[in-house]
């Protein structure tokens, strides 16, 4: 199997001098102290005479880290956990920039503003096909607002499996590193995840926010309640306990799961499985699946995100196409109009327009579960309003498996 280092050594700031010593407290949870680690490398890139110190719970996870002197060495210094007001009161901003603050306020330092991304210097095993990891063992006084019911029914699917109990957290990390992605709740699974490469979906719940301590790279699903956001360890309130995760299905967290692998914009997340019979009986002749990747409708010639053709500029002459079809893909576009222009030029008179779009109401497929790849919730009336010169045929405003569907004909 191969490894892939994590993290890269790159010297971007002007060095300045630093006579005193730094010493960073992180005792906490994995995650704690991999928030901190961008910022040591910004740290140390701009006063690379200082001598940085970490005290921590989890010192296997600075192996190898060039930007730390020394490691649990009992010295007094900044101490990073629940600073307020980040934690007990309203968390305000990510937690690795609420670290960086606190840090470089506490030793008056002017770096870089870190990247939201936590660092391990470690060799780990490449991402192969081995199955989806699902977390079902949780730790920490958080632990109660943090698990998903499902947790242990998602693992005994098949393609997932449990991830295991590990003699220690380099096997944690060896594990993360070969799964072909994780699903878990937002704690250290998460964060050595993003820390890896390895693709995540984080069940949040209403415990905490994505824009506290998660990364706009992995699907984040939220399910917010008038109680939200209750980031501290007390029980929920009205015994109540834990509705905002219970609401959560399995099937809007497997269906999830498609969107891990295919990172382009114009790629399909395996979606148009549903309604895939129903399109080859409406889309006949020739046409184009916009988004299809390498699993483009039968029949249908696939357009991909390749420079010479992709959603904004199709190779067809204009009024020469008998269909157009497109999956979960109109979404992922920032100029969804001007693409719709450019399918509806390439069909024929009475040329066929099938669009199957993630439903708005179904919380994994919103923007703001999945702000790296959709950029926009695409309401049926706002596709309607582009649809300049389609006579619609046929409107189905939701089905089973949370999709909008829309036929039309080109007048």
């Amino acid at each position: 199997m191969g490894k892939k280092l994590v993290g890269k050594v790159e010297k971007k700031t002007k060095k300045k001098k630093l006579e005193k010593d730094i010493v960073i407290k992180s005792y906490n949870g994995i995650g704690d102290l991999l928030f901190v680690t961008p910022t040591l490398r910004v740290i140390k890139e701009a006063y690379p005479d200082s001598v940085i110190t970490i005290n921590t719970n989890y010192p296997e996870l600075l192996l190898d880290n060039p930007f730390i002197d020394n490691i649990n060495i009992g010295k007094e210094g900044v101490f990073l956990g629940y600073p307020d007001p980040i934690h007990q009161i309203w968390p305000t901003e990510h937690h690795i920039i609420s670290d960086w603050r606190v840090i470089c306020n506490a030793y008056e330092l002017d770096t870089e503003r870190p990247e939201f991304k936590p660092e391990l210097y470690l060799a780990v095993p490449g991402i192969n096909n081995d199955p989806v990891g699902v977390q079902v063992i949780h730790k920490g006084h958080w632990h109660k607002k943090k698990v998903w019911p499902k947790f242990y029914e998602l693992a005994s699917l098949p393609g997932f499996f449990p991830i295991p109990k590990v003699n220690n957290v380099l096997d944690l990390v060896s594990v993360i590193g070969s799964c072909k992605a994780v699903v878990c709740s937002e704690g250290g699974i998460s964060h050595i995840a993003r820390a890896v490469g390895t693709p995540a979906i984080v069940v949040y719940g209403g415990f905490a926010h994505p824009d506290w301590n998660g990364y706009k790279e992995q699907i984040n699903i939220c399910n917010e309640k008038w109680c939200s956001y209750c980031y501290n360890p007390k029980p929920c309130e009205n015994k109540i306990e834990r509705l905002c995760m219970k609401e959560i299905t399995l099937e809007q967290v497997i269906h999830s799961v498609g969107g891990l692998s295919k990172m382009d914009y114009l790629s399909n997340h395996d979606a148009k499985h549903p309604i895939e019979e129903d399109a080859s009986n409406w889309c006949k002749g020739e046409g184009v699946d916009v988004g299809g990747g390498h699993w483009p409708l039968k029949g249908a010639h696939s357009v991909d995100d390749r420079p010479e053709e992709n959603a904004y500029m199709l190779t067809a002459k204009s009024g020469t196409l008998d269909y157009v079809f497109s999956s979960h893909c109109l979404e992922h576009l920032d100029r969804p109009k001007e693409a719709l222009i450019e399918w509806i030029r390439a069909l024929k008179k009475r040329g066929l327009l099938y669009l199957y779009l993630p439903h708005t109401d179904y919380m994994p497929w919103r923007k703001e579960s999945m702000p790296r790849w959709h950029k926009h919730n695409l309401y049926l009336l706002d596709v309607l309003e582009m649809l300049e010169g389609i006579e619609v045929i046929e409107i189905i405003h939701k089905d089973f498996w949370f999709g909008q569907k829309i036929i039309g004909r080109k007048k």
